[in-house]
């Protein structure tokens, strides 16, 4: 499935971020079904979507059916309902095309089958960005040869004294922020403290501070907190695509998974969740984060393909 609102945020603005257009991800697509056709014939099922992208596709893939009756389900919860769809009429596996933030909406439908996520947005850590046909052949050998055990991936689940719920799938954020206005956090001064479950320092994004800091791979077993603020050490950071912007951060800490780590404001703030302000908070409220390995089994193209 395709989300067709990734990639278009107003990091276009902000930064030298490319956009990532409805042609594109409908090549994507179509690179994905050519590479899962390369070892006998495997039935592809799309989603139809509110850009029509899945529609078209579908149309002249002969491999590609949309799904019957499915809904064009729009809004924030589009993938998530996308997924659940997909899953009810008995797919093995899940390609997801979008970003960080379409990933951590598949996180949030809970899928039972394995996800590949695939690069199609501003930010994308979480992401597979290899070749799109590579991508599929690796599908292909999962399907005929029998997909390989895989460990749950991180999640980052949020909990506030409000008792509000939410998780992110890469990272958290603290923003002194009162309104989640444009969502993509893109100012590094407004930054008080950060919660990673991956700390890269190759790719952009809130994970690229901590990756300069401690870096924290997706295997591994921790999460990197930073607390930031006045008179923390400049860490440089590509926080998007030709964007680079200078973090204080004042200390930070591995923790292991299962531990919770606290943070508050002292003004209304937000909470950012992989790059986007999602959740308004009032002065004081406490907001807790917890690392698990509870997420989406997710694939790996280069671990199917080159087996240790």
């Amino acid at each position: 499935m395709v989300n067709p609102r990734a990639g278009r945020d107003i990091r276009r603005l902000v930064a030298r971020a490319g956009m990532v257009s409805g042609p594109d991800k409908m090549l994507q697509l179509r690179r994905v079904i050519a590479g899962t056709q390369a070892l006998g014939p495997v039935p592809v099922y799309l989603v139809a979507d509110e850009d029509g992208l899945a529609q078209r596709v579908a149309a002249d893939e002969p491999a590609a059916t949309l799904l019957p009756g499915s809904a064009r389900p729009q809004g924030a919860d589009a993938t998530a309902t996308a997924i659940r769809q997909l899953e009810e009429a008995g797919v093995d596996v899940l390609a997801v095309i979008g970003g960080d933030g379409t990933q951590r909406q598949a996180a949030r439908a809970a899928p039972a089958v394995p996800v590949l996520p695939l690069a199609g947005g501003t930010n994308n850590v979480v992401c597979w960005r290899g070749e799109d046909t590579v991508a599929g052949l690796a599908l292909a050998r999962a399907v005929w040869e029998g997909m390989p055990a895989l460990r749950p991936g991180k999640v980052l689940e949020v909990e506030t004294d409000a008792g509000r719920r939410d998780l992110a799938v890469v990272d958290v954020a603290w923003v002194a922020s009162a309104f989640v206005g444009a969502l993509a956090v893109w100012d590094g001064a407004l930054v008080s403290q950060l919660v990673l479950g991956m700390a890269d320092p190759t790719r952009p994004g809130l994970s690229n501070v901590g990756g300069h800091v401690a870096p924290v791979s997706a295997e591994d077993d921790l999460a990197l907190e930073l607390v930031l603020g006045m008179g923390g050490t400049p860490v440089p950071a590509v926080l998007a695509p030709g964007l680079l912007v200078d973090f204080p951060v004042q200390r930070h800490r591995r923790h292991p998974l299962e531990v919770a780590v606290e943070g508050t404001q002292a003004a209304p703030f937000t909470v950012a969740l992989d790059g986007e302000r999602t959740l308004t908070c009032r002065p004081g409220e406490r907001v807790r984060v917890t690392a698990r390995r509870v997420g989406p089994r997710w694939i790996d193209p280069d671990a199917l393909l080159m087996p240790r």
